[in-house]
């Protein structure tokens, strides 16, 4: 059955044959030894030629993703490629091709991920025709759900000609505070800490590392949190294109974008980087 997804893959699609033929021809695919299951997970974030050379030698294969996930990110290969018309640099993942020669897909309609029900209650709505069943889910909990925190005065600070940008300092700062003020206050929860882009990233991280310097629980919490379970769930701050598939009992989202600095008024322009564009 392997061997027929493969073939019609084969002849689905030009650039996926170009590829398997690569990998045949240099690893000698047929000569290799075979796996009896092939599991590939997070399949949406997968790409096809990374995942090729094990489904090959696959006498089962079962591949598992979200669509509604995000893509294999190209932002920055693309911003780093010599070659600015290089085909290789394409969104496609494992799972688009599945789900293009495989049918019909099975669908999970249990929720298992969530503590609270706000947690899946928009995705649910938008994107999953409300056929989720949060299964885990509860609504008096304390702690759980989505707590939105509102800075008045916090300023996005766009990049220009003289000076680098794509910062919102007191966001960072404030974000810093609500971290330690969870370590303080109940370090046997998990804490992780997500941003929209690797400058806002490193920004947060330059901050915490200046408090936890001055913060005794900070330390302790940290070093705690390491140690457990060979670090599973230590605290962690990373950019968007890093964080997915992360599980901590909090997670706090520093959204980044909002009024710009330079403009002196509170228009939000509906700009959001990467976020927004189509490629």
């Amino acid at each position: 059955e392997n061997n027929k997804f493969c073939l019609k893959a084969l002849k689905t699609n030009s650039n996926f044959y170009e590829k398997i033929e690569i990998f045949d021809t240099v690893n000698s695919i047929r000569n290799t030894p075979k796996f009896d299951l092939v599991i590939i997970d997070e399949a949406s974030q997968m790409k096809p030629e990374f995942s090729i050379p094990a489904i090959a030698r696959a006498k089962q294969a079962v591949i598992v993703g979200d669509e509604k996930q995000l893509p294999p990110t190209t932002v920055f290969q693309a911003k780093n490629a010599e070659d600015k018309n290089n085909e290789d640099l394409s969104d496609e993942s494992i799972l688009d091709m599945a789900r293009a020669v495989l049918h019909p897909a099975r669908e999970l309609l249990y929720h298992y991920r969530s503590r609270h029900e706000d947690l899946i209650r928009f995705s649910n709505a938008e994107f999953y025709q409300n056929l989720m069943i949060p299964v885990t889910a509860h609504t008096n909990q304390p702690h759980r759900g989505i707590k939105h925190i509102f800075l008045k005065d916090a300023r996005y600070v766009a990049g220009t000609a003289a000076s680098s940008g794509g910062i919102n300092p007191l966001e960072a700062k404030r974000v810093v505070q609500e971290v330690m003020r969870i370590m303080e206050e109940r370090p046997h929860e998990s804490i992780g800490v997500a941003t929209m882009n690797q400058k806002q990233k490193d920004l947060i991280e330059s901050e915490f590392q200046l408090q936890k310097s001055r913060n005794i629980h900070a330390l302790k919490y940290e070093s705690h949190w390491q140690e457990k379970d060979e670090g599973l769930h230590e605290f962690f701050i990373k950019n968007l294109e890093n964080v997915q598939g992360d599980e901590r009992d909090t997670i706090i989202i520093s959204t980044l974008y909002g009024p710009h600095a330079q403009d002196g008024t509170r228009l939000m322009h509906q700009r959001f980087g990467d976020i927004n564009k189509a490629d």
